[in-house]
């Protein structure tokens, strides 16, 4: 698996150079997110547990914090109360 991650990656270098202007640094990464409630001290000593609210979604962005930024603002979400939200983000690999 790592081989067929280097020769992606390989492809996707060759490519960006082979555009004039263009670099790797202009291109923006992929990022998955997720949202997680988590339960209050309360909730927790009845046996609520965490609740995945959505996700992993991809997000494509320029870092982890406008990715996070996007996916919690755009798209269809249930009701979760976002004061017990975890916003959980990853480079996708």
């Amino acid at each position: 698996m790592g081989c067929l991650h280097a020769e992606v990656v390989c492809v996707i270098q060759h490519t960006i150079a082979s555009i004039p202007g263009l670099t790797y640094h202009d291109v923006m990464p992929l990022f998955e997110v997720a949202v997680l409630e988590i339960p209050n001290k309360k909730e927790l000593e009845e046996g609520k547990t965490e609740r995945l609210v959505f996700g992993p979604k991809p997000v494509v962005a320029r870092d982890a914090q406008s990715a996070a930024i996007t996916a919690v603002l755009a798209g269809d979400k249930p009701d979760f109360d976002m004061a017990k939200a975890q916003v959980l983000v990853r480079p996708f690999a």
